[in-house]
């Protein structure tokens, strides 16, 4: 996983347990673990990596971010529709 995409962010946010920051951030630490198993090199994205990226898809109208932190788990980011259909596989 060299280059976190906004694609994979995504995509973490559908896998993850809640939608907030911690636990979009371990399913991003997750995936990037599964490609360093498959032969992947490189350092797992930063938490502040992540988070720029959650910001990019909120600015595109994917992701609606919480106006507060809730603490340890920091934002809520609630999927939007149009983050959903981005998600749809083509038909």
């Amino acid at each position: 996983m060299a280059n976190l995409t906004c694609d994979d962010v995504l995509l973490a946010v559908s896998k993850a347990v809640s939608p907030d920051s911690i636990y979009i951030i371990n399913e991003v630490q997750k995936m990037h673990a599964k490609a360093v198993a498959a032969g992947a090199v490189g350092h797992a994205p930063t938490s502040a990596l992540v988070l720029r990226r959650l910001k990019t898809l909120a600015g595109h109208g994917l992701l609606v971010q919480s106006k507060f932190t809730n603490g340890y788990y920091g934002y809520r980011w609630d999927m939007t529709d149009a983050g959903r259909k981005f998600l749809e596989p083509a038909a």
